[in-house]
């Protein structure tokens, strides 16, 4: 068997293993200069996106291919909107199994999980990184603002503001958790999402230190 990459256990350190609930509560909130979240359910009119982030000139929705349909708001004039096709999240009973406190139970219920179908799991973040982190640099550098949302933003969303903070930032995983997390509580991206952010540093890191891929294990 592969061995378990020991940043994901870093990573969770930051930010747990259990699932934060839907109804998180978070307000909006800028997590970096021009870059901002918030439950989807606190920016779906016009009116309520420019009271909580008056700033936007781009909505990244994440989550176009179930919860927040692209027809469902009409932001208006001055807000271009970025959408992430066919993203989808966990599978709900994955997501339920996720937000137990880890222990024996959680454990047992993870073994006696069925085996989803792959369109029914989390779909390929990574695919789209670099076009999101592009997308965003671009309105931060113009001087507008980007909304990063998802559903209750605490999974699909948060991938990718992170992924603006690896790249930005110069940032690990983690380092991006790390920095997200006190501004916004239910930083949580799925075990899956979460791999894909260690291929997404594996990525950066040969850009940045091109000598380490030589002697950096195969992964």
């Amino acid at each position: 068997a592969q061995m378990a990459d020991p940043r994901v256990a870093a990573f969770r350190a930051v930010t747990s293993y259990v699932r934060p609930p839907h109804s998180h509560g978070c307000p909006p909130v800028e997590v970096v200069p021009g870059v901002w979240t918030a439950h989807y359910h606190d920016i779906d009119a016009r009116e309520k996106l420019q009271a909580a982030a008056a700033a936007t000139t781009l909505v990244v929705n994440a989550a176009t291919v179930d919860k927040c349909p692209v027809d469902a708001v009409s932001y208006g004039e001055g807000i271009e909107v970025l959408c992430i096709d066919g993203l989808l999240d966990d599978p709900e009973p994955l997501k339920k199994l996720e937000a137990m406190p880890q222990g024996a139970e959680k454990d047992a219920a993870r073994a006696a999980l069925p085996a989803f179908a792959p369109e029914e799991c989390a779909g390929d973040a990574y695919k789209d990184f670099e076009r999101v982190n592009a997308a965003i640099a671009k309105e931060v550098e113009a001087g507008g603002a980007a909304m990063v949302h998802c559903y209750a933003s605490l999974s699909r969303s948060v991938v990718f503001i992170l992924a603006y903070l690896m790249k930005t930032r110069g940032l690990s995983a983690t380092e991006a958790a790390a920095l997200m997390k006190p501004k916004w509580d239910a930083t949580w991206p799925n075990d899956s999402f979460v791999a894909q952010l260690l291929k997404y540093e594996d990525d950066l890191a040969k850009v940045q230190y091109p000598w380490r891929s030589a002697t950096s294990p195969e992964k």
